[in-house]
């Protein structure tokens, strides 16, 4: 029986506990989280982790969206 790829699995100990492996395990929890986010001041936490997960980022849809709102109509 494999071990799960959370996010505290060691690699070390458990060599299938890739990065990737890892933002798989919990990217239905972060999808459900910052999709949107609850409250803009989690909006660079979101990015953050869409940033090391890449495989993940193009499902980001709420960045610009929450950005903007924040910001009141400022563009990047």
């Amino acid at each position: 029986r494999r071990f799960p790829c959370t996010p505290d699995c060691d690699r070390r100990i458990h060599p299938h506990c890739t990065a990737e492996c890892k933002c798989d395990y919990i990217y239905p929890t972060v999808q459900n989280f910052c999709n949107p986010p609850p409250m803009p001041m989690f909006l660079n936490t979101c990015r953050l982790w869409y940033h090391g997960c890449p495989k993940y980022e193009q499902y980001h849809y709420a960045s610009q969206y929450l950005y903007s709102k924040a910001e009141k109509g400022k563009v990047l």
